[in-house]
């Protein structure tokens, strides 16, 4: 059995304390957010790995009690859920800047070389296309860039480039 981290009990304990004044569904997703969307947090609860809630009788509207709070928490720090399945928590990377994440015409490339029978990904196009290009795209016809990209990819060799 694992050691007790105590420092994530008190922050559990101090965070169903909050979560008691608040049995909202919506508020409580808002204000602990179990580092999940909404649309992420319904999933889940449909596919069985949190607890379904319970309603109110008077207003049908779904809620959370103190215990069904603790079983979220508990189940987004165990990575075990309700239904008895592992499931992975990636917690939101920091410092990620959206233009590395996402660049369509980076994309556009992977895709052509994928459709082509090369097994490439946007790190590796991004990072062939620094060294080769030091000085930018611009200019460039695709099926030069593509070209390079592709002896690259199949000889492990930086192709010498042409200015444009």
């Amino acid at each position: 059995m694992p050691p007790i981290d105590f420092k994530k009990v008190v922050i559990v304990i101090l965070v169903v304390i909050l979560l008691a004044r608040m049995p909202d569904v919506l508020r409580w997703i808002a204000l602990f957010r179990l580092w999940l969307s909404r649309e992420r947090f319904y999933r889940l609860r449909k596919a069985g790995v949190f607890p379904p809630p319970v309603y109110d009788i008077a207003n049908k509207r779904p809620f959370y009690t103190r215990d069904l709070q603790l079983k979220c928490i508990l189940i987004r720090e165990s990575g075990i859920g309700f239904n008895g399945q592992p499931t992975l928590f990636y917690k939101p990377l920091k410092g990620c800047k959206s233009r590395d994440r996402f660049n369509p015409q980076i994309d556009r490339y992977v895709q052509i070389l994928r459709g082509m029978g090369f097994k490439a990904n946007s790190k590796t196009v991004r990072m062939v296309i620094k060294v080769m290009y030091s000085k930018g795209l611009d200019g460039r016809a695709d099926g030069i860039v593509i070209r390079d990209l592709a002896r690259y990819i199949s000889q492990g060799t930086i192709p010498d480039v042409q200015s444009p």
